[in-house]
């Protein structure tokens, strides 16, 4: 009888150490290790920037083919930024679309956008979100100055502005670097014209905010510039 008696206790030893080994785990995953946040909204398509060489223009249409097409939409429904001198074409879908602009003077743009989809899931464990984004995600139009409606550009020729009223770029000023405050500039490098946009970009996720958008303007430097 003793030793059932011994054997019972022991035995009731046993399930208290296992039922302490359980909740210690319990604690352990639930409590004792870091936990992250997950995103709260989904990562948004990213879109293909047309940079012109001006603005406003006298853009009259924009038209869409493949999965970037939207109906209806009016040209302003893509124009961004200072002067509205910037568009953003995104897709919903992976694809070729292709890119039809169409000025009053009768100058016409087109280009093919690829967008291929992408996944995002930071941090391990969250829901994989998928979106969208251009292989190749700045297009420069390089519309003529007939197409500027009184954008500094001379609308009797193809020439640049004159100098002396644009804002110098700062040094730092190139594709994608991030800027303080929103604004345009103008300077040189490699004795060729550029100009650069501080803009509010959609970047996706990481929410970069303002970056410097840059284009060449294909004109030389003015005589002195650098």
């Amino acid at each position: 009888m003793r030793t059932a008696g011994k054997l019972v206790r022991f035995l009731d030893v046993l399930v208290l150490v296992a039922r302490s080994a359980a909740i210690a785990l319990v604690v352990a995953l639930v409590g004792g290790c870091p936990t992250y946040a997950c995103p709260g909204t989904e990562t948004a398509n990213q879109a293909a920037v047309f940079r012109l060489s001006c603005g406003p223009t006298d853009l009259v249409s924009v038209v869409l083919s493949g999965p970037c097409s939207v109906g209806d939409a009016g040209s302003s429904s893509y124009l961004f930024g200072p002067e509205n001198a910037s568009l953003a074409v995104s897709s919903p879908s992976a694809g070729v679309c292709h890119v039809t602009l169409t000025f009053a003077t009768g100058f016409t743009y087109a280009a093919d956008v690829t967008f291929t989809l992408q996944s995002q899931n930071d941090p391990p464990g969250c829901p994989v979100w998928h979106y969208t984004t251009p292989t190749q995600p700045t297009f420069v139009v390089n519309n003529p100055g007939s197409t500027c409606v009184d954008a500094g550009l001379d609308a009797r020729g193809d020439g640049p502005a004159d100098g002396a009223s644009q804002v110098a770029c700062p040094s730092d000023a190139s594709q994608s670097v991030a800027c303080a405050m929103p604004g345009s500039c103008t300077g040189c490098r490699f004795n060729a014209q550029f100009e650069c946009t501080c803009t509010d970009v959609d970047s996706g996720s990481d929410g970069s905010g303002l970056q410097w958008q840059c284009m060449d303007t294909g004109f030389p430097c003015p005589q002195g510039g650098p």
